[in-house]
């Protein structure tokens, strides 16, 4: 019987086990381009989201009214902040080996009615924070940013990185793995 309650939750947590976090990094600094915003001003962000929202290889997710959950967001520039609560993912594309070359978060912009959600757009003249970031055919991260009161857009290029994050249940299961071999050596220790 314990055989099969064994069993029964390594099977449990092996499922548990086939989501993954990926984790972008990504930094941007503010080009002369911007309108009203200085130049060479720094910001950095970071979000997560699960690979199960990634599409197959060579294809491409775009959802610009909803967007995409992510798990984990913040991001700073320009003494703004945004994080998980607001921060939606809005395009993920893969290339035909399945690696990600395309991404896209922001915020709702130019409003907050359904009908004006634009997760990849920001107004000049907002009534609140609105950025987006992305990154397009795996090169340079792009960014904008508007704030109220400020008639503008901050404009900003930078660079970008992917981590993988083990789950915890991966953790999880390669602990009660390690917990058996260790028990099994113990016991053919104790045999012999």
């Amino acid at each position: 019987m314990q055989r099969y309650l064994v069993c029964a939750l390594l099977c449990a947590l092996s499922a548990l086990a086939d989501a993954a976090s990926i984790t972008i990094d990504f930094d941007v600094t503010s080009s002369p381009l911007s309108l009203n915003y200085p130049a060479g001003i720094s910001g950095s962000g970071q979000f997560t989201f699960q690979d199960s929202l990634l599409p197959p290889a060579g294809s491409r997710v775009f959802e610009t009214e909803f967007g995409l959950p992510v798990t984990a967001a913040k991001f700073q520039w320009f003494g703004k902040s945004f994080d998980a609560s607001t921060v939606r993912l809005y395009e993920l594309q893969t290339d035909a080996t399945g690696k990600l070359i395309s991404w896209g978060i922001g915020v709702p912009g130019c409003g907050t009615a359904a009908a004006t959600k634009n997760f990849n757009a920001v107004c000049s003249a907002t009534q609140f924070d609105d950025f987006w970031a992305a990154i397009y055919d795996d090169h340079n991260a792009h960014a904008a940013l508007s704030s109220p009161g400020i008639n503008g857009v901050a404009d900003g290029v930078g660079a970008w990185h992917v981590n993988s994050v083990p789950e915890p249940a991966t953790l999880g299961l390669l602990s009660i793995g390690l917990l058996f071999v260790g028990c099994a050596a113990r016991i053919r220790k104790n045999m012999n």
